[in-house]
């Protein structure tokens, strides 16, 4: 398979941009199914950092609420 027709693949798959597909395909020896792994992996990654702030964000706001409330009484 072409690289193009490779990173073509990747990005249509993983909506990736050009420069990740290039820079997986890289990492993967040309490995198209290696690749794939490897982008759904980083995603996995990257949605559980954005759940992990999310959760301490969420924390530190009822930590304020309840520091509010006990402040009123």
């Amino acid at each position: 398979m072409e690289d193009l027709k490779k990173i073509d693949l990747l990005r249509e798959r993983m909506g990736i941009s050009y420069q990740e597909a290039v820079e997986l395909l890289n990492l993967t020896e040309g490995s198209v199914v290696d690749a794939l792994v490897l982008a759904e992996a980083r995603q996995k990654k990257a949605e559980t950092e954005w759940e992990d702030r999310a959760q301490n964000v969420l924390a530190k706001i009822q930590e304020l609420v309840r520091k509010g409330n006990v402040t009123k009484v």
